[in-house]
């Protein structure tokens, strides 16, 4: 459990790795080593605050517009320690403690906060904190911790208090619903059969399905991404097969068919339902397959993901996780453009917002009518 001691200087927090931070004076100075908390920085209002990213913070130009134009520090497995330690100097010969790195928690990964640690520890008074956001079941304390080292706690709660809500909203929609089978592929360019990328005990993806009323058929396996294959997942039966892909970074949607990125979708579809077997798992007999944008799974907008993820498994649920959408990223300054879609193929939803959802039907694919 995270916690905050004390709110003036020299405050106390604990991060997601459970390691105690000592803030001796205001941060002035962040490096952010993934999008994840690039995000949650920018809904805290810090944005500002950001001296340098990694490429994954970098590549999301049209996210993080002002961030891209900012000092690359490294791959965001691999940050440059020494470029951050020459950052920090800003020139001088000692660093003030006024900077702070930001990244992942992960204790057994060398990009964790600990592995982070170890590559810090030949510059003095440089801060390193590590939160997993993209796991549902630390948010809360995450922001809450992340609000404390930047004396934004009225902007965490305000976050923390509309996510719960949303997540509160899925979890009352899908609760005296059936539990179905789901199998979640993470997407490669060219998928080999016996090692197919999932997510089990521990992931974020895992935790969203759960909380989505699903049962991910890989929630049992040990690893957090394991590969399993897909005779394997044939014996699992999956009632719905969704696959995860990263929407191009230079957009914040797919756009709408008929367009180029359909077509990719719909060749993705079209790969899982052409493997030998494929006609016999019920997802694959029902049309029940379907692409989400993995960036919407994890972190701050991962509240989008959850309502999106509970209406595929669940499509009489009463959810609109189109407007949760939009609300999401008037939240961070954008307006989500009306041609872009974050499921493919897409849902239409039985609120009256619907009537006009312009939705295509490709393939044969079955349509949610509006009650």
């Amino acid at each position: 459990q995270m916690c905050i001691r004390d709110r003036d200087y020299p405050k106390t927090v604990t991060d997601g790795a459970n390691r105690t931070i000592t803030i001796t004076e205001p941060i002035e100075k962040v490096v952010v080593l993934n999008g994840d908390i690039a995000e949650a920085l920018k809904i805290l209002g810090v944005e500002d605050k950001i001296v340098a990213v990694t490429d994954s913070v970098k590549n999301r130009a049209k996210l993080f517009s002002d961030l891209s134009k900012k000092q690359v520090i490294g791959k965001w497995t691999e940050p440059d320690y020494e470029m951050i330690g020459e950052i920090a100097k800003s020139g001088k010969d000692g660093v003030e403690p006024n900077i702070i790195v930001i990244g992942y928690a992960y204790v057994d990964k060398p990009y964790g906060a600990p592995g982070v640690e170890k590559g810090l520890a030949p510059f003095k008074n440089i801060l390193n904190a590590g939160f997993d956001i993209h796991k549902p079941d630390n948010f809360e304390d995450s922001v809450r911790v992340m609000g404390a080292i930047f004396d934004k706690e009225t902007e965490a709660e305000e976050y923390i208090n509309w996510y719960n809500e949303k997540t509160n909203n899925v979890k009352n929609a899908v609760k005296d619903l059936n539990l179905p089978k789901v199998y979640i592929e993470s997407s490669s360019t060219s998928p080999k059969i016996g090692e197919l990328g999932t997510y089990g005990m521990g992931a974020g993806v895992t935790q969203q399905i759960r909380i989505a009323n699903g049962l991910n058929v890989a929630k049992g396996l040990e690893l957090e991404w394991p590969k399993v294959d897909w005779e394997w997942v044939i014996k699992q039966s999956p009632e719905v097969i969704i696959l995860t892909k990263y929407c191009p970074a230079e957009k914040l949607g797919w756009d709408k068919a008929p367009s180029k990125d359909t077509l990719d979708l719909e060749s993705m579809i079209a790969e899982v339902q052409a493997r030998p077997g494929a006609s016999s798992v019920p997802a694959i007999k029902n049309n029940r397959i379907y692409v989400i944008d993995a960036y919407k799974i994890f972190g701050t907008d991962g509240v989008i993901g959850l309502t999106y993820l509970a209406k595929i498994i669940h499509p009489e649920a009463d959810l609109d996780p189109e407007g949760i959408e939009k609300e999401y990223f008037q939240k961070i300054g954008f307006e989500f453009p009306d041609d872009a879609i974050t499921v493919y193929p897409c849902l239409l939803y039985t609120s009256d917002a619907a009537d006009d959802t312009p939705c295509v039907d490709l393939g044969g694919r079955r349509i949610l009518k509006k009650k």
